[in-house]
């Protein structure tokens, strides 16, 4: 490979193996390092898995997380994720970035909404107790969230530029994927208009004045 030519991503999967094939016998410490890497990443995976599920079930539900469920969650977690990899592991690399973009598509208008909301809408205001409230104000599904979120993965969409999907719109902007520029200011402009059906009380909390939208 030329000096300052960047490498191909075939030359870059097969850079570890190329680094044990130069260790001249010390296979054993590489595997170790490498097998010790691999446990540690994963059990920092299936930790985060257990608290996410474990968060969602405990808000949404009565349902009390003891060892057997924790033991179920992680076990299927892990087996789920196993088959994944295993599944996508003869284009690893590849696979793995589309599954970075996908997650990033979603992602993007989530997070466009709870800035939004945080800043423009509810302006750092929040009612903590009820939102561990099952019963609460903040129980349910809000239609107007829900609206927003799918107007930003929608609006996307026509600009995504994916080994799984290339919208119409890709083409004509040379290649660019902006997907995430839309998603971004359409799915909180949305929000903000839509929350604009909010009142604003005397404690400077906000309450939907038409909660059912």
């Amino acid at each position: 490979m030329a000096r300052g030519e960047r490498p191909h991503r075939d030359q870059c999967a097969e850079l570890p193996a190329s680094i044990v094939h130069q260790s001249q016998g010390g296979y054993g410490v590489f595997y170790a390092v490498i097998l010790l890497g691999i446990v540690g990443i994963n059990l920092l995976n299936l930790y985060g898995i257990f608290m996410s599920t474990t968060s969602i079930v405990t808000a949404l539900t009565a349902l009390r997380v003891g060892p057997r469920v924790r033991v179920l969650i992680v076990t299927l977690a892990a087996t789920v994720g196993t088959t994944v990899g295993l599944s996508a592991s003869s284009d690893f690399l590849g696979n793995f970035l589309n599954f970075i973009l996908l997650l990033a598509y979603f992602l993007i208008p989530w997070t466009a909404i709870n800035l939004a909301d945080f800043y423009l809408v509810r302006k750092e205001t929040y009612d903590i107790p009820p939102i561990f409230d099952p019963a609460g104000r903040y129980r349910g599904v809000d239609l107007r969230t829900a609206t927003a979120y799918a107007v930003g993965v929608a609006t996307e969409l026509p600009f995504v530029n994916s080994g799984f999907y290339v919208g119409p719109l890709v083409a004509p902007l040379g290649g660019a994927d902006i997907s995430w520029c839309i998603g971004l200011v359409t799915s909180a402009a949305a929000y903000i208009f839509l929350m604009r059906q909010f009142t604003r009380v005397d404690d400077g909390e906000l309450v939907a004045a038409n909660p059912s939208f």
